[in-house]
């Protein structure tokens, strides 16, 4: 599999709003769309055997830029409220990477070791060169 071909949605607020309507939708974005996502998931692809080794949690490795970051966190509560509640004392605090990632470790990691390697070092030289 190519690289650009991996998908896996997720729903998150927009990255960019105009106004509080536009902030409150859900939009779907790939999770393998994110710039530092794909790069982790190219050089984890391109290491050779004896790195891998070293990385103590793959799937961290490859995607942990989606966590504990406010960009890729929410608040989620239970619904209804009962009468006096708050989000503040009720609400949960969690990232992209609780949500998504942790639960789907294995299909996710899958998807990753399905990446041909050619693929993400052509990948990587490309995207090098615009930075």
């Amino acid at each position: 599999m190519k690289i650009d071909e991996l998908y896996f949605g997720v729903k998150l607020h927009p990255m960019s709003w105009g106004s509080r309507s536009e902030r409150m939708r859900l939009e779907t974005y790939n999770l393998f769309d994110f710039s530092r996502i794909k790069e982790s998931v190219a050089i984890y692809r391109t290491m050779n055997e004896d790195r891998r080794k070293e990385i103590t949690d793959p799937l961290f490795f490859c995607f942990a830029d989606v966590w504990s970051r406010c960009e890729y966190e929410m608040v989620i509560c239970p619904w209804p409220f009962s009468e006096g509640e708050l989000v503040e004392h009720n609400g949960v605090k969690v990232d992209l990477f609780e949500l998504y990632v942790k639960p789907n470790a294995k299909y996710l990691m899958s998807l990753v070791e399905s990446v041909d390697e050619a693929d993400c070092k052509k990948y990587l030289k490309e995207w090098r060169g615009k930075i």
